[in-house]
């Protein structure tokens, strides 16, 4: 709504249709027409008023991207837009203030533990999760809702108590630790659930994990996993009449995906490309990048001897032909 009230809600569309196709992989118009895309939408919505626009995860992001928020930093866009980015110390960009985030204290971790919980953690219980954690908020975060579902924190009338103080030490000392006791305590559906949302990827949909016999309760699953924050419905799937899921962090995937032995990865990724093939035919066009990553993946685990290996190849190059015509620089690395 804000878009259509601007000054060329024709030219606006044009750019949100690239960007919308850009997000589910397509390889339409160039870099720099995206680039001007971005600027033209994000200085139309502060048009309409303040607006912030926030990037997770920049130590992985393209140079391209990178390059935009330089450009960005010595030719500010217009209006009241605050870009906020966050990344490993190691991100630095030129012109670009940076503010260093330090470990939690413990006044910083109580007040954060209020915020998760609803009501403050039971004295002692931040310090001595903040002391493992190094002061990692993440860790704090997924510390307490471990304790939460072990029955370790327990609410009362007046707030929370702890049922005993040697659960404390059972809270795993490294974040990987902690993902993977927090997954093997989840309920059996819940956990096989979370293992096949590994597998599809970083968006993961409720048909393709429906497929089997346990179809009800596979999605009964994916809402309870979204329910407890580890998982997060998408407002937009890529997929038409199908919910789509992602991992809210990555740690959670990876941690996931490694529980599953390698022959059970092998099948689940041929069966999601499998899906991807049939379910294309409902798109505009095929999701050739996510079909190749998976009978890729499927072939460098052992599946399927030659046919996955010829799949694999056929889409790989079919992939590199678009990437070529979009990205010609990532094309020839």
């Amino acid at each position: 709504r804000r878009l259509a009230a601007g000054r060329d809600p024709r030219g606006l569309a044009r750019d949100l249709r690239l960007l919308a196709a850009l997000a589910d992989g397509a390889p339409r118009g160039s870099l720099p027409e995206a680039a001007a895309a971005v600027r033209r939408v994000v200085e139309a919505l502060a048009r309409a008023g303040p607006t912030v626009v926030v990037l997770d995860d920049l130590q992985w992001a393209d140079p391209e991207l990178l390059q935009l928020l330089v450009a960005a930093g010595q030719e500010p866009w217009r209006g009241p837009i605050l870009v906020l980015g966050l990344a490993r110390p190691e991100v630095r960009l030129p012109g670009i203030p940076a503010l260093e985030l330090r470990p939690l204290d413990t006044t910083s971790g109580e007040e954060l533990a209020a915020r998760i919980l609803g009501l403050p953690a039971p004295e002692g219980v931040v310090r001595a999760v903040l002391d493992r954690a190094g002061g990692n908020p993440f860790f704090l975060e997924e510390s307490l809702a471990m304790l939460v579902e072990a029955g370790s924190l327990q609410r009362d009338v007046g707030g929370w108590r702890l049922r005993d103080p040697q659960d404390l030490l059972r809270v795993p000392s490294s974040v990987r630790l902690l993902l993977a006791a927090r997954i093997d305590g989840l309920p059996e559906d819940e956990k096989l659930a979370l293992r096949w949302a590994s597998v599809a990827g970083d968006r993961a949909w409720d048909e393709l994990l429906a497929r089997g016999p346990h179809g009800a309760s596979a999605r009964r699953a994916l809402r309870r996993l979204a329910a407890r924050g580890i998982l997060r419905r998408r407002e937009r799937s890529q997929i038409p009449g199908a919910v789509e899921y992602e991992f809210r962090h990555a740690l959670f995937r990876d941690v996931a995906y490694r529980s599953l032995a390698r022959a059970e990865r092998a099948r689940r990724h041929l069966e999601a490309a499998g899906w991807l093939r049939e379910r294309a035919r409902d798109l505009p066009r095929e999701p050739v990048a996510l079909i190749a990553e998976h009978y890729e993946r499927a072939w460098r685990l052992g599946a399927g001897g030659g046919d996955v290996a010829g799949m694999a190849a056929s889409y790989l190059r079919r992939w590199a032909d678009e990437l070529r015509t979009y990205h010609p620089r990532a094309g020839e690395a």
